[in-house]
């Protein structure tokens, strides 16, 4: 009988079945617990600002289309500028095409000390 080490503890024990790698069913969903809040850990530090902007954002347009809101007023709120989840190219009024950062559904267009804040 081939002998294994648990994952979770390192004791030895003897496996039932070809891939079983933890001792018994309680080890492993303690190991894959303490897995996962790691992943969630390191997701949070980059996921928390981008949250924190969308509820911000969220709030401030309260139902509208566009919002046009100085720079110094959203870092008042909290806002991290620089925190996106993608870019978007958008035609302005003058018919110029450019890239845009996008705050998952919240197009950012900046001029000047603004921002003009649009619903994608």
């Amino acid at each position: 009988m081939v002998k294994r080490k648990d994952l979770l503890t390192g004791e030895e024990f003897v496996p039932k079945r070809v891939d079983q790698k933890f001792k018994n069913r309680e080890n492993q969903i303690k190991y894959n617990n303490q897995q996962q809040n790691e992943r969630r850990k390191e997701l949070n530090v980059k996921l928390g600002p981008l949250s924190k902007n969308q509820r911000i954002l969220e709030r401030l347009m309260n139902g509208k289309v566009s919002l046009k809101i100085h720079i110094e007023f959203l870092r008042g709120c909290g806002f991290v500028n620089g925190i996106f989840t993608h870019m978007v190219n958008y035609k302005d009024n003058n018919g110029i095409e450019n890239h845009y950062p996008v705050v998952f559904s919240f197009m950012l267009i900046r001029e000047k000390e603004h921002f003009i804040i649009k619903r994608v």
